[in-house]
């Protein structure tokens, strides 16, 4: 017989403010780069520290002319908008998004 699996809800600490809610309007000139943490089939994933509060992020850069041609245009706005909604202790938050001419 197979065992049933209870997962336990994670604690939730106390949601604080995200980061676009902190700052009105956000570039990338307001981040650093430290160093590139990895690679993917649209982008690229760097480490940065927020020049406006000293915090370290990862900052996702999708390269808009590789979606359009590989047609992941709804796939991609369908995961920023999922993560811009979930909260939870192990899942990465999405603190801010901008777009430039590229990226």
């Amino acid at each position: 017989s197979k065992k049933e699996l209870k997962l336990k809800p994670a604690k939730m600490s106390k949601r604080k403010k995200k980061l676009s809610e902190k700052y009105d309007q956000l570039s990338p000139e307001d981040f650093t780069d430290i160093r590139l943490l990895g690679h993917g089939a649209f982008g690229q994933v760097n480490l940065v520290r927020c020049t406006l509060n000293k915090q370290l992020y990862a900052l996702k850069e999708l390269n808009k002319e590789e979606i359009v041609r590989f047609d992941r245009i709804r796939h991609t706005l369908r995961e920023k908008s999922l993560m811009n909604e979930l909260t939870h202790p192990n899942i990465v938050r999405l603190e801010a998004t901008f777009k430039t001419e590229e990226f």
